[in-house]
């Protein structure tokens, strides 16, 4: 996964540098979400928090590839900032109700997983949140 991101950064740079002879590659896109579930819920299931908005972007294709059922929700990020530092928080939304996001959280868990539900708070889609 970090190739890819490597990989990515690079095409970009590459893309945007002038008098650069590298060939412009296509973007590829931050993530691949099915969002199948769009409820109105606040309740967001937070997967981690990271020190970066890049490490954001490589939790959640991390975590989307090896719990396939969250690709079915819309991964998002916010900025909090507590006595430690800045941290960006991964998380997917999407959910009916706060019951939804708590059994998905369960689910996770079961698997190995680490989460717990929150309220959504400036979260935003982690394709805007990376720019």
């Amino acid at each position: 996964m970090a190739a890819t991101a490597v990989s990515e950064a690079k095409a970009v740079f590459a893309s945007v540098m002038p008098h650069s002879n590298a060939p412009i590659a296509k973007p590829k896109p931050h993530f691949v979400a099915a969002a199948a579930h769009r409820g109105n819920s606040p309740a967001v299931v937070q997967l981690g928090a990271y020190g970066s908005p890049n490490r954001v972007l490589a939790a959640w294709n991390g975590t989307a590839a090896k719990y396939g059922a969250l690709k079915a929700y819309v991964p998002m990020s916010a900025k909090f900032v507590s006595a430690k530092g800045i941290f960006y928080r991964l998380s997917v939304r999407g959910f009916g109700s706060d019951a939804e996001a708590r059994n998905v959280c369960m689910s996770l868990r079961r698997q190995g997983g680490s989460c717990f539900v929150r309220n959504s708070s400036g979260d935003q889609p982690v394709h805007y949140a990376m720019r």
